[in-house]
C-alpha cells in the first residue's frame, strides 16, 4: 500500500466512543448529537481508529476477515466519519 490517502492515521474523537449493546444486540458509535448503529465490518473499522497508521488498520481487517484488500472502502468509511465528527487524522493534529 505505497500511495497516500486523505487520512493517514485514524484516530475516533474524544467525544465518540464505541459500545456493543447487549439489550439491542448491536454495535453503536456513541457521540453527543446521537448513536451511529454499526454493521460488524463498520465496527471493526472504528475500534481500530487508535492513532494506528492506515496500513496496519486495513492490514489486519484483511487478516481477520480473510479477503482481499478493501483500502478504498476503507478510507471511503472514513472519510464519511471524519465528516460527521466522530474521527479525525492523528498525522494532521501532531
Amino acid at each position: 500500500m505505497g500511495e497516500t490517502h486523505a487520512i493517514q492515521r485514524p484516530m475516533l474523537s474524544p467525544h465518540a466512543r464505541y459500545r456493543w449493546d447487549p439489550i439491542r444486540q448491536q454495535h453503536q458509535l456513541v457521540f453527543p448529537e446521537g448513536v451511529l448503529v454499526l454493521n460488524p465490518s463498520s465496527a471493526a473499522i472504528i475500534t481500530r481508529c487508535n492513532g494506528r497508521s492506515l496500513g496496519e488498520l486495513v492490514e489486519e481487517l484483511d487478516h481477520e476477515f480473510l479477503g482481499e484488500s478493501r483500502v478504498d472502502d476503507v478510507v471511503d468509511f472514513l472519510l464519511e466519519m471524519m465528516s460527521r465528527g466522530v474521527v479525525y487524522d492523528a498525522e494532521q493534529s501532531d
